[in-house]
């Protein structure tokens, strides 16, 4: 996924495909981009490593960019 990619894109990709996503991966980009949650604090809510929280995070964001590619191979 491009990592130019900004949080208003992130959130709409949510929006769009979030049913597509784990329950922890989508509570996970929502409190993380909608609540501007740190990557500690979700990691104390969900009793994980600071690093556990990216990853999950970082892996969404991978998944959503997959899904955003499909979307526009299937649009051309």
């Amino acid at each position: 996924m491009d990592a130019k990619i900004d949080a208003m894109e992130i959130t709409r990709l949510k929006d769009v495909y979030g049913a597509l996503l784990t329950d922890r991966q989508a509570e996970m980009l929502s409190l993380f981009y909608d609540f501007d949650n740190s990557l500690s604090e979700i990691a104390e809510q969900y009793g994980v490593s600071r690093q556990a929280v990216r990853d999950v995070i970082e892996r969404a964001k991978v998944q959503l960019g997959q899904l955003r590619l499909q979307r526009r191979k299937k649009q051309a």
